[in-house]
């Protein structure tokens, strides 16, 4: 990971939850350099390279995390892996598109597999979800709900320049998150914008979105 990016995790102090923020530009510049894709796949690739970096970070092994889509659309396959060491790459494969073409008519009849791969600690651990039409993060939130049984709040950002993306998730085995204050948090991290990111610190930017919350980096 370049000196450009970064995945920062943090914890509410009076709240069970935990969660990350991450921000790629050096990594994000790489992986459009060496493809170039129509704007509207790239963004699906930014959103899934900062998606897969938010699930990496929580890693506690040398391992990785595979990201893959696949469906009938235009947007056929897109593959992301983050290693534990946060080194990303990622690659998709599109017929042309229109230059307004949103998610959903790019995913049609999608699946997405999240494979977490622990190296020669065990075998690897896939889970499946059904592409939902709205997001990436909606879909992703569906994993994290199934597959993982951890209630979680993702959302996403791209541009030309930067991707990034906040993780929310409630810390298992803590008192359960009233369901007012859960809602809150998720409704104001989905406020977060690729401009966000570039405007100072991390901790930064978790007090403006969280102007009611401590949150500690």
């Amino acid at each position: 990971m370049s000196s450009k990016d970064s995945v920062v995790p943090f914890v509410f102090d009076a709240l069970a939850v935990r969660g990350a923020v991450v921000q790629l530009e050096g990594a994000w510049s790489r992986i459009q350099q060496e493809h170039g894709y129509p704007r509207p796949v790239a963004n699906v690739l930014g959103h899934s390279a900062a998606a897969t970096s938010l699930i990496a970070q929580s890693l506690k092994f040398d391992g990785s995390i595979t990201l893959q889509i696949n469906g009938d659309g235009p947007l056929s396959m897109l593959v992301m892996q983050c290693t534990d060491n946060l080194d990303i790459r990622g690659i998709a494969t599109a017929s042309e598109v229109s230059s307004d073409a949103d998610f959903a008519s790019l995913v049609t009849n999608a699946r997405c597999a999240v494979t977490v791969d622990a190296g020669a600690m065990e075998r690897p651990y896939q889970g499946i979800v059904e592409v939902n039409a709205g997001s990436l993060a909606m879909s992703l939130e569906n994993y994290f709900e199934k597959s993982v049984q951890v209630p979680s709040h993702l959302a996403l950002c791209s541009d030309a320049f930067l991707c990034g993306g906040i993780l929310l998730q409630q810390m298992p085995g803590e008192k359960p998150v009233g369901e007012d204050d859960w809602r809150r948090l998720g409704a104001l991290g989905g406020t977060l914008r690729t401009e966000d990111l570039l405007d100072g610190a991390t901790s930064t930017l978790l007090q403006k979105l969280f102007v009611e919350d401590d949150v500690r980096v």
